[in-house]
């Protein structure tokens, strides 16, 4: 049977090589603390599904990749907007470079292919706009959490 434990250090070594680091200060494999004010970008698996591909014994693993966006919003008045429309285009880089380049599904020949049933989930932003940390003589913060759910189909295993 392969090894498939470095599947999300394959899968953040595609994401950090593209033009993520732009947008985000941390891209990681496996999510750790980070600091409040700084745009993180972390990867872990939820699940792995296996499916049989032949009567030979052959399997299809499938890793279900969870990456999660953390945003910081700074201030309250004025620049929200502008801070959630920063958000809307990090995320979209994001995705574009989950899909990848046409033609090519295999992120780089990391997997059999990937990026496949994505699903983005936002926050409601008026929850953190409103909290009392955002925009506090303090320095204070609120943070989005975007989570991003996708597939990526690694080597037949035995």
């Amino acid at each position: 049977m392969s090894d498939s434990s470095d599947a999300i250090t394959r899968e953040a070594a595609w994401l950090a090589a593209g033009t993520l680091s732009s947008y985000f200060k941390h891209i990681q494999a496996y999510p750790r603390v980070l600091p409040e004010k700084v745009s993180s970008l972390s990867l872990y698996r939820e699940r792995i599904a296996e499916t049989r591909e032949s009567m030979g014994g052959r399997k299809l693993q499938t890793h279900h990749l969870v990456a999660t966006v953390r945003w910081p919003l700074v201030s309250r008045a004025g620049q929200a907007e502008a801070e959630l429309l920063a958000l809307d285009v990090a995320v979209e880089a994001l995705l574009a470079r989950i899909r990848g380049p046409l033609g090519d599904k295999t992120h780089g020949g990391r997997f059999l292919s990937a990026g496949e049933d994505i699903e983005v989930d936002f926050p409601d932003p008026l929850e953190v706009l409103d909290s009392p940390d955002v925009g506090n003589a303090r320095g204070g913060t609120g943070r989005l959490v975007v989570t991003v759910r996708y597939s990526a189909d690694d080597e037949l295993v035995a």
